[in-house]
Formats: structure tokens, sequence, C-alpha cells
């Protein structure tokens, strides 16, 4: 297939397009788990409560349009989850401005008079969030997802990464007098956070939800008890992240079945994807209709492959991507899009490495020697390093995240 300048540019402004919505993305996510870890470092905040009927309006007004926002739930038998969740987003979007700044800062010092009202104020939310971890099922009430531009795509996304941080918050105030208790908050949190795996942007944000919570119980190590042993277990499951990883990438291989669908309706092709695609590309000269859409077929194929690869052996990984690569490299699609799954994957493995480093260090502030050297780096079969740091220790694994070692910090001091 001969391949003009121009379509060389073209070529390079999309995969730009995509790079930078990854890129938008990734800096996104980053972002709020800084703001959700870092230090203690600012001015205590008084807490601000609406002064005049205008503000509780405003408040009732936001309350209302974000549980309509989320549309319709379909009705099973028991205790749908969404119920819940949506209640809860109700009441966080009831919150005044300052009292959502201060959740989102859980680091920072607050009056002690103000941190447990604070506290108090949103218990509320988190005896909803408490309840759905036991509701029978969870259906936020979305159609299939027929495009990557479908508003229910991220519809709760940002409401529940809202829920994430008043959970984060919450676990971490808690932590202080009831260590079971939070870390049975951050169980119920994770529940959450779970359910809105529907995509890769999905999986990305509940793998950004998991990342604050490990931090949250690897700062509070040495207060956990074995009362927490079970939710404990719940939260570090590896067997659920490999499945969320896979959920979401079945997710993205059904929005391209439905490009197809779409594509192979002649009432709908002209608006398809897959025709889109194949026009632009034509503008200067490359890919037919028919092409393009052998290419979504075979890409849809792959993304479906691709989610049960997590707990390969890398060496069997890394073969199966080659060749994945090698059959991609002819078609401008699919060399396109196939870049983009191996950071997702990555940063899953990664969780899954700092899931067993959370065990690992647990057996450490228990002096358990003999168990820490039982559990092993997922990645590469071998135990975790250990650092002494200034105020605790470090675990490091062999894996790799952005060109660096994953590792996960403890912050009360190892036994000697």
């Amino acid at each position: 297939m001969h391949e003009t300048r121009a379509t060389s540019s073209w070529r390079g402004r999309l995969a730009l397009a995509v790079a930078l919505f990854l890129a938008v993305l990734t800096l996104f996510l980053l972002t709020q788990r800084r703001i959700a870890t870092r230090g203690a470092a600012g001015v205590d905040r008084a807490m601000a409560a609406p002064s005049s009927s205008q503000a509780q309006s405003a408040a009732e007004n936001a309350r209302r349009a974000a549980i309509a926002a989320l549309g319709p739930i379909k009705r099973r038998q028991g205790t749908n989850a969404a119920d819940l969740y949506k209640q809860a987003i109700g009441l966080y979007a009831a919150l005044t401005d300052e009292e959502k700044r201060m959740l989102m800062r859980r680091r920072d010092k607050l009056d002690p008079k103000v941190a447990a009202t604070l506290y108090a104020k949103i218990q509320p939310i988190m005896n909803l969030l408490r309840r759905a971890r036991t509701a029978d099922y969870v259906d936020w009430g979305f159609g299939p997802i027929t495009s990557f531009t479908d508003p229910n795509l991220s519809a709760n996304l940002h409401p529940t990464q809202d829920l994430a941080f008043t959970a984060l918050w919450d676990a971490t105030y808690r932590f202080q007098s009831d260590p079971d208790g939070a870390v049975s908050d951050l169980a119920a949190m994770e529940a959450m956070s779970r359910s809105g795996v529907n995509s890769l942007i999905g999986l990305l944000v509940e793998d950004g939800v998991h990342a604050n919570g490990l931090a949250v119980l690897a700062q509070n190590a040495a207060s956990i008890t074995a009362v927490a042993g079970p939710d404990l277990a719940d939260v570090v499951n590896s067997a659920v992240l490999a499945q969320a990883f896979q959920t979401g990438m079945n997710s993205e291989a059904s929005i391209l079945q439905a490009s197809l669908d779409q594509y192979a309706d002649p009432a709908t092709r002209s608006g398809s994807f897959i025709q889109k695609f194949a026009g632009s590309y034509n503008d200067n000269g490359g890919i037919t209709p028919q092409e393009a859409a052998s290419e979504t077929q075979w890409l849809m194929q792959t993304e479906q492959q691709f989610g049960a690869t997590l707990t390969e052996p890398d060496a069997q990984f890394q073969q199966w991507w080659s060749q994945k690569v090698a059959q991609a490299a002819p078609m401008p699609l699919a060399s396109m899009a196939l870049p983009n799954f191996p950071a997702a994957r990555t940063a899953t493995l990664a969780l899954m490495v700092e899931n067993a480093m959370m065990n690992a260090g647990l057996a450490i502030e228990q002096s358990d020697q003999a168990q820490f050297q039982s559990i092993s780096d997922p990645t590469s079969g071998h135990p975790f390093t250990y650092t002494q740091t200034a105020d605790g220790f470090q675990l490091t694994s062999a894996l790799l995240r952005g060109g660096k070692p994953v590792t996960l910090s403890f912050s009360t001091p190892a036994p000697q």
C-alpha cells in the first residue's frame, strides 16, 4: 500500500491525538493521586456552611442534577447498589465547595473540631457505601455502549471518584481510633470503584482509586489487626483486578462490535466510525471501508484475547505480543490502536504487585520474616527488595512502571 507524505502526516496527527488523549487521562489520574497522597502543607481551614436559602437551593439543584445525569436504573430482584451510590452522589453534591476541597486534601492538618465535624457530616454518605457493598447487584442503568463518544462511557466516573475521595478521607481519619473500621470502609470504596469498569477509561479510574487505597493502608499498616483480615483480603484481591482488566478489554471490543454492526446496516453505514475512518484515510489515498472493517474485526478479537494475558508469564506474553505487532504493521487502524494496550496491562500488573507488597509489608510489621520471604513478587517469583527509609521502609519490585521500579512505602519503622 503506497503511503504519500500527506497520508503520513494524517497518520501522525491521528496517532498524536490518540497519544494526547491517553496522556491527558494519565496526567489527570496522577494529579488526583498526588492531591490525595501529598503531605500536610497549608493552613487549617474553617468549614463553610451554606448561609442562605439561595445557597441551599443551589445545593439541592446540584444534588438532583447529579442523580438525574446518571439515567434510569434497571430493576431486578434484590437491592441495586447503584441506587445507593446515586443517593450518595446526591449527598456529596450538597456539600460545600470548602468541604469538598478538604476531602480531596486528606493529608492537610485540620483543626480537630473541624475534622470531627466533617467526619460526622460525611457519615450518611459512608453509610450508603457500606450498605451498597452488600447489595445484590450493581446496575447503573446504562444501555450498551455503542461508540467511544457515548456519554455512558464515563457518566459515572467523576461521581465515583468524588465518593472515593470521601472514603479515602474517612478512612484516613478513622484509622486514628478505629483501624479495623477504616479498612472496612476502604473495602466499601473498592466495591464501588469496581462497579464503574465499563471500558479502559473506567479501568484506569478504578486503578487510581485502588492505588490510593493501598497508599492509605501502607501508611497505617502497623495499626491493622487480624480482625480486619477479611476486609483487607477483599481490598488486595488480585483476582478481582484481573477480572476488571478482562472486563475493560471486553468493553472496548464491544464498542468495536457496535461499530461493525453500524457499518453492516445500510441505514447507518454512512455515519459509522469505519466509514468515516476510511473516508479520512482515503482523502490521502490509502484504505477502503472493507479493509477498515476487516481491521476492526481483527482489533476486536485481539482486545478480547489481550484481556486474558494478565496472568501469563512475561516471556509467553511478549512472544504473543510480538506476533500481534507484526500482524498489525500493514494495517493502519490496528497499528495506531495497538500500542495503547500494554500501558493498561502494566498499570494493572503494578497494582497486583502492590497487593502482594501490602501483604509482605504487614508480615514485616508483625516481625514475621518467614512470611515475608514466602510472599513473592508475582512478576519475578522472588521476594521483594526491602529498604529502610527515614520514616519507615520501602518494598521494591522488579516490574518497571514509567521506567521506574514499582515501590510501596510504609510509614512506620520496621521492627529491629
